[in-house]
């Protein structure tokens, strides 16, 4: 059973169908980018925090990973995961 199934979408016929799997698509997509965009982010603070040896500038980095984790990355994984 299916999605479109569940949600009656089926019985609606073809073209809604297809207009549901269009949208499916576009979120995925949308949110798979978004998800890329986020561990580029997070991969230049760790360039960052690899290379600097201020103290100040290495402590800000760190600092700034901990939320893009928490509030980008997984869950933009998660949502690209339960799309895709």
């Amino acid at each position: 059973m299916d999605l479109g199934c569940i949600l009656g979408i089926k019985n609606r016929g073809k073209k809604a169908n297809t207009h549901f799997r269009k949208f499916a698509l576009t979120v995925h997509v949308t949110v798979s980018i978004g998800w890329i965009g986020a561990v580029f982010a997070y991969l230049a603070l760790v360039i960052t925090t690899l290379t600097s040896r201020d103290a100040h500038i290495i402590r800000a980095a760190l600092i700034s990973m901990e939320p893009i984790t928490y509030y980008a990355v997984v869950p933009l994984a998660l949502a690209s995961l339960l799309t895709g």
